[in-house]
């Protein structure tokens, strides 16, 4: 007994494990039983991607769900904690574009092996 809890209390403190998730931004589709679409469309948040979430609403045949989004976040989500807002996208300088040389002599251009 004494040999498991030592086991134990070696393996939770050599072997931290660090969680994280992936957040789908999906919008959903409603249709009423004839297949006409409703105007009652909407877009959550979920951490279940369009088939996932799909499947765990029974397969309702009744909506539609499509991705439009999905992105990375570190952690964990216990105790109903907000998702991570999504990471803004690093714009490109102009200055770090590829740089024209037309105007440097030939024996100056780079080598492209």
């Amino acid at each position: 007994m004494k040999f498991y809890f030592l086991i134990g209390v070696i393996l939770g403190w050599v072997s931290p494990s660090f969680g994280a998730y992936r957040v789908f931004q999906l919008r959903i589709y409603v249709y009423d039983s004839e297949g006409k679409r409703i105007e009652n469309t909407y877009s959550i948040l979920s951490n279940l991607d369009h088939q996932q979430y799909q499947n765990y609403h029974a397969g309702n045949p009744l909506i539609k769900v499509v991705t439009i989004d999905s992105w990375y976040c570190p952690g964990d989500t216990r105790g109903f904690r907000k998702y991570c807002s999504k990471p803004k996208i690093k714009e490109f300088s102009p200055t770090l574009e590829r740089a024209k040389r037309v105007n440097l002599p030939w024996n100056l251009q780079p080598v492209v092996p």
